[in-house]
């Protein structure tokens, strides 16, 4: 059999060949992967977040859109998990724990060690003896979280603090930087930037694009202007 008389037998048979078959095929495939991309959204905010409202509004933002809807879902979805929020607020909350004795003397400002009672720059009296269990408790509690005794504390034996300013500003903006619920606040605050600025950026664009075809209109309306000057 010569090379052509192959080459008319393979397009015969290509040209008897029913697309419509393929074609459905690829119509089914294509519905299942949308489908599958809508599901997926769906489960993956649910695990980012307990809204349903904001579940619902990124699978409807999905649906019709699917790959550009995917993709406008990954940049506003929360950078975290819930399991994963849930382990950093751990965290967080484990190492306020661990610094809770840490800060500074309220007389003298002296930085204080973890389980100090006794300022050892001052001798200033940081904590007191429970009356009931005899554990040495902050002197600004007014119950024992151990036995529950009253500490008996009274306000004319407090000393007025004169901890330097700046000691406790950064112990305020530590605090602050690891409680849990400002991580959430921030982490709010960070999603509501991210859906401000992507929309900023596609304003941006468009505006740019548009000034340039404007330019170029104009350029070319120059140039057809100067034609009919030049030919006379």
């Amino acid at each position: 059999m010569s090379l052509e008389a192959t080459i008319l037998d393979l397009l015969d048979s290509i040209g008897k060949f029913d697309f419509t078959i393929l074609i459905q095929f690829l119509a089914w495939s294509l519905l299942l992967i949308w489908i599958f991309v809508v599901v997926w959204v769906w489960n993956d905010a649910k695990s980012r977040t307990e809204s349903f409202f904001f579940r619902f509004i990124c699978a409807l933002l999905v649906l019709p859109l699917n790959l550009p809807g995917l993709i406008i879902y990954f940049i506003i979805r929360p950078q975290e998990t819930l399991e994963q929020s849930y382990w950093t607020d751990l965290e967080k909350r484990y190492l306020l724990y661990e610094t809770a004795d840490l800060g500074s003397c309220e007389q003298c400002g002296f930085d204080l060690g973890p389980g100090f009672n006794i300022c050892p720059n001052c001798k200033f009296q940081i904590k007191t003896k429970c009356t009931g269990c005899e554990v040495m408790i902050d002197k600004g509690w007014l119950f024992c979280p151990f036995c529950g005794a009253e500490s008996g504390r009274e306000g004319s034996n407090r000393v007025d603090p004169v901890q330097p300013l700046s000691a406790r500003q950064t112990k305020r903006k530590f605090h602050k930087s690891v409680n849990p619920e400002s991580s959430r606040e921030i982490q709010k605050s960070e999603f509501y930037t991210k859906l401000g600025q992507s929309i900023i950026n596609v304003v941006q664009k468009l505006r740019k694009r548009r000034i340039t075809a404007t330019k170029s209109k104009k350029e070319n309306k120059d140039d057809s202007s100067k034609d009919p000057m030049q030919n006379e």
